[in-house]
């Protein structure tokens, strides 16, 4: 269960054009151990239609990642 964490996260989002500009920044605990991490982030994404586009690159736990994502909404 250590592997297992909670992490309060907070998301902005920015419309700038075309583009949005997004943001991420969050504190959480591993369960069953004194540890603690940080992530943040940024990234951009751009939208079509119910379609949504984006790269974003976040900093988990002293871990970098570059995430591609593609979103649908529903109307």
């Amino acid at each position: 269960i250590s592997k297992y964490y909670f992490e309060p996260k907070v998301t902005v989002s920015l419309p700038i054009g075309l583009l949005n500009l997004n943001g991420i920044l969050g504190w959480g605990m591993y369960i069953n151990t004194p540890s603690s991490f940080i992530e943040y982030g940024a990234g951009v994404s751009y939208g079509a239609g119910n379609l949504t586009y984006g790269l974003i690159y976040s900093n988990f736990d002293s871990v970098n990642y570059i995430t591609p994502n593609i979103s649908y909404t529903f109307n």
